[in-house]
């Protein structure tokens, strides 16, 4: 669900609101009056600043906000996140090549994973799918909003997991703090034991471009302060 916002003026008569069939209720309500009702969480913060600016301000901080919602989302990324590309590139040294990115033919979409050794790798960021190691922060506001979305986050990964199991797959989990520096060594010599260790017997792929593990432009450059 997203709010859309937009700043208008009667032109004559009282404006009274016409609600259509898909509307359970539609009313004109004070600005004054704006706190008291309830809101999605994504947009309280937005509600809480129409509430305390004049028209100009409001569609000022509206153009703000937009701006920064759209900078926020755009840092996002599905795939080849500094934590991935940190794993990639040690898989790689290690020799390990012939993994998939991204791969939606396993459960849970892992980040990385080797079809024909049965392994998949998810590289999980530790605020939004919440370590059990570094105990993330929870949000100030909106506690029950955060929970219930860290919750089904976590439950989520569960039953990839046991998917994975069911189906006879190895899956490893590395968190993002345990890709810095004082322990990126450690955790990499963990996962590519296990990797090794799943495909001893097992004939691979030959690889052949970024896809099935080959380096790409983006991955070559100077180490990260991570590793």
């Amino acid at each position: 669900l997203s709010m859309s916002c937009f700043f208008c003026r009667i032109a004559e008569g009282e404006g009274e609101p016409r609600r259509n069939d898909r509307q359970r209720e539609l009313r004109w309500v004070p600005k004054a009056s704006l706190a008291e009702l309830e809101w999605m969480p994504a947009d309280v913060e937005l509600v809480e600043v129409i509430a305390r600016l004049g028209e100009r301000e409001q569609e000022e901080a509206l153009v703000r906000r937009r701006a920064a919602v759209r900078k926020s989302m755009q840092g996002n990324k599905r795939r080849d996140t500094k934590p991935e590309l940190l794993v990639r590139r040690r898989l790689r040294a290690a020799g390990l090549t012939g993994y998939r990115l991204d791969w939606a033919k396993a459960p849970g979409r892992p980040d990385i994973a080797f079809p024909g050794r049965k392994v998949a790798i998810f590289v999980n960021g530790c605020y939004w799918h919440r370590c059990p190691n570094c105990n993330p922060s929870m949000p100030s506001k909106n506690v029950e909003f955060w929970e219930a979305k860290f919750r089904r986050n976590v439950e989520r990964d569960k039953r990839a997991l046991a998917e994975l199991d069911d189906l006879g797959w190895t899956a490893i989990t590395v968190w993002e703090c345990e890709l810095k520096r004082d322990a990126i060594d450690a955790t990499m010599e963990r996962v590519i034991e296990t990797v090794r260790a799943a495909g001893a017997g097992t004939a691979q792929p030959k690889p052949s471009g970024e896809e099935h593990g080959e380096p790409s432009e983006e991955e070559h450059g100077e180490p990260s302060d991570n590793e």
